[in-house]
C-alpha cells in the first residue's frame, strides 16, 4: 500500500511539475512573439525597428535564464543567434526588410518549438 501511495505521490509531483514548467514557457514564449510581432509591424520604419529589435533581445536575455533550468541548450541557444540576427539587421541602415522577416520567421518557428517542448505529451516524455 505504502508503495502505491508514494508512486500516486510521485505521478502528481510530475504532473504538477509539468505544468508549472508549462506556464511559465508559455508566459515567456508569448511575451517574446508580442515582441516579435511589433517587429514584424514596425520592419519599414528604422527607428522604431531598432528599438524594437533591442526590446526583444532584453527579453530573450530574460526568457533565456528561465529556460536555461530545464531545457537543452541546444533547442534555445538557436533561438539566442536568430534574435542576434534580428537585432543586427535592425540596425544596419542598408538592411533589407525581406530579412527581417525572414528572421522573424525563423524566430517564430523556434518559438513554436519551445512552446511544444515544455507540454507533456508522449513524445516529451519518451
Amino acid at each position: 500500500m505504502a508503495r502505491i501511495i508514494a508512486a500516486v505521490c510521485l505521478l502528481i509531483m510530475s504532473v504538477g511539475g509539468a505544468e508549472v514548467t508549462r506556464i511559465v514557457s508559455d508566459k515567456q514564449v508569448e511575451k517574446l512573439m508580442a515582441g516579435l510581432e511589433r517587429i514584424e509591424i514596425n520592419v519599414d520604419d528604422r527607428e522604431e525597428l531598432e528599438r524594437a529589435a533591442g526590446d526583444l533581445h532584453e527579453k530573450w536575455e530574460s526568457a533565456s535564464k528561465t529556460f536555461s533550468f530545464y531545457l537543452d541548450h541546444r533547442h534555445f541557444d538557436k533561438v539566442g543567434e536568430t534574435v542576434a540576427r534580428v537585432r543586427a539587421y535592425a540596425k544596419r541602415p542598408e538592411a533589407n526588410p525581406a530579412d527581417v522577416m525572414a528572421e522573424c520567421a525563423n524566430l517564430r518557428f523556434l518559438l513554436d518549438h519551445i512552446r511544444g517542448l515544455s507540454r507533456m505529451t508522449a513524445e516529451n516524455i519518451v
